[in-house]
């Protein structure tokens, strides 16, 4: 087996001995509920861990999780998870960003006599750099921006 795979078991078997709960949509998405009130969730990708809750309950259960690891620096407001810029607003609400990753799309490389060749069919390298660029700003618009990936 390997070791992602044994960190994620791990991390499971450990959330749900401290009261989380696997949600039946996403394995990677944990609640935890005090009298059957939502109080905390938690969001794993491999070893980014995107937690928020409020109330006693919530804050005991987090630091029983902070000292079941070893882990790097706790971050709070201002920090990026899975490559998403994430900002909380001195209002409360919450602000995503990758702008980073989108200023970092390379342009599709074309020669100037090749653009004026609109009927001609694109070669594979065009149809590879087409995808990968289209991958790219879908994967950033679904995420940080679902709203963008709907809109007509």
């Amino acid at each position: 087996m390997n070791a992602p795979r044994r960190w994620y078991e791990r991390v499971d078997s450990d959330l749900k001995k401290m009261s989380w709960t696997r949600c039946r949509h996403d394995p990677c998405v944990y609640i935890l509920r005090e009298n059957n009130k939502l109080c905390g969730i938690c969001a794993i990708h491999v070893d980014d861990f995107l937690i928020a809750g409020s109330g006693q309950y919530f804050e005991t259960k987090f630091q029983e999780l902070k000292s079941a690891h070893e882990w790097g620096e706790w971050k709070l407001n201002e920090f990026t998870f899975t490559g998403i810029e994430v900002n909380r607003t001195p209002q409360g609400g919450i602000k995503l960003n990758q702008m980073h990753k989108v200023l970092a799309i390379e342009e599709i490389q074309m020669s100037t006599d090749r653009r004026t060749q609109v009927n001609e069919v694109a070669s594979y390298h065009e149809h590879s750099s087409y995808r990968a660029v289209v991958g790219s700003l879908h994967y950033a618009a679904s995420n940080s921006r679902p709203a963008v990936s709907y809109t007509h």
